[in-house]
């Protein structure tokens, strides 16, 4: 997270010096998507790890699959 928090602000700085504003809002909102996405499968990981019944493993493995899927299909319509 601190390297991707100091990557963001420094290309938010240069942005600034360029005068590229709205570049900046877009920088801010995929950095905040990213963390929100590591933090998430963090938390995820620490339950997975808790879990015994099978039926909830298979439960948490598709939940991550459709989760990485939807990120995926995102990232493809907006480029």
């Amino acid at each position: 997270w601190g390297v991707g928090l100091l990557a963001a602000l420094k290309k938010i700085i240069m942005q600034m010096q360029e005068g590229v504003y709205i570049r900046i809002i877009e920088t801010v909102g995929l950095g905040a998507l990213a963390m929100i996405f590591g933090s998430l499968l963090i938390v995820s990981g620490k339950e997975f790890s808790k879990v015994t019944d099978s039926n909830k493993i298979y439960a948490y493995s598709s939940s991550l699959i459709a989760l990485i899927s939807c990120v995926i299909a995102l990232i493809s319509v907006f480029q």
